[in-house]
């Protein structure tokens, strides 16, 4: 190694170590020897946490990637959100945008332009169309360990992905996606990844066809009664019976007398809060209704 390359390793290093003062300033909590190419976009809801592991490389310096157009950005909305990265993964011009929860795991590293954006943004009225204020709710995203995440991808709220999967550039992440696969497309699906590479020997895996066969287990009393649960809620969509309904944006303390009265009035059955907090999902509520159905 020439004198001259060792002395620009000597001023990245002192460049990224005032860059992790910074960030500490703003309070962002960092491990050790991490890595910071140029600064960071970060702004800290008060109350919300950022946490960066272990050898974390943040790279924001086009000289370090030609694909980069933009800094890395990472902010928080909420005073509940959390951002937090392990130890040993990496961002290039990425953005995380949360108002709950974003987690990655360790060995992952995300490409250039890639969008993590927990929220849905706007929602609908008749009143007003899409020009309604921002929604500041979240649903958590989680991506596992050792993950390679393509340039211009975009992973939506409510999304988990499994261990050693490859989102391939441009693709859109709306489903879960399992450990050990490579994801394409728009919206992204997903095929197994050689066992060489961490894979699984699952088959193809596909969101919409994922739905599919499940909702095709249904007796017809189960889509009955998830069809009632759409209607008693005013839901925009028809739930599905695994689901934790407390995850919904649309329940709320109405939402919880609206169920419990409807329990009450027309199936005979009282629940206080304590026995309902209780229940995990619509399968829960089911069970209590049709218990003969579990025999």
């Amino acid at each position: 190694m020439s004198a001259l390359q060792k002395l620009k390793i000597k001023v990245l290093g002192v460049l990224s170590k005032l860059h992790q003062v910074r960030l500490r300033l703003m309070g962002v909590k960092l491990g050790r020897e991490c890595m910071i190419n140029a600064a960071p976009r970060v702004r800290r809801c008060p109350g919300s946490r950022i946490i960066l592991g272990n050898h974390v490389t943040l790279t924001s310096n086009p000289r370090h990637n030609p694909l980069l157009v933009q800094p890395v950005s990472i902010r928080t909305m909420t005073s509940e959100a959390v951002v937090e990265m392990g130890d040993n993964s990496g961002m290039t011009g990425a953005r995380i945008v949360c108002f709950n929860r974003v987690s990655i795991g360790e060995h992952t590293i995300i490409g250039a332009d890639t969008l993590i954006y927990d929220s849905d943004g706007h929602t609908y009225t008749p009143e007003r169309g899409w020009n309604t204020p921002r929604l500041m709710t979240g649903r958590p995203i989680s991506i596992g360990n050792k993950c390679f995440i393509g340039t211009r991808c975009i992973i939506l709220g409510g999304v988990t992905i499994g261990d050693n999967c490859v989102i391939s550039a441009g693709s859109v992440v709306t489903h879960d996606i399992p450990a050990g696969h490579s994801v394409q497309g728009n919206p992204a699906v997903a095929t197994p990844l050689p066992k060489a590479l961490g894979g699984c020997s699952a088959s193809i895996v596909s969101a919409s066809v994922a739905v599919e066969k499940f909702e095709s287990k249904l007796s017809e009393q189960e889509r009955r009664f998830l069809g009632q649960i759409q209607e008693w809620l005013e839901l925009p969509f028809m739930p599905r019976m695994n689901d934790d309904f407390r995850g919904y944006e649309e329940w709320d303390s109405l939402a919880f007398l609206t169920l419990t009265t409807i329990l009450k009035d027309d199936f005979s059955i009282s629940l206080t809060s304590e026995q309902f907090n209780k229940f995990q999902s619509w399968q829960d509520v089911y069970s209590l209704i049709y218990p003969s159905d579990n025999n």
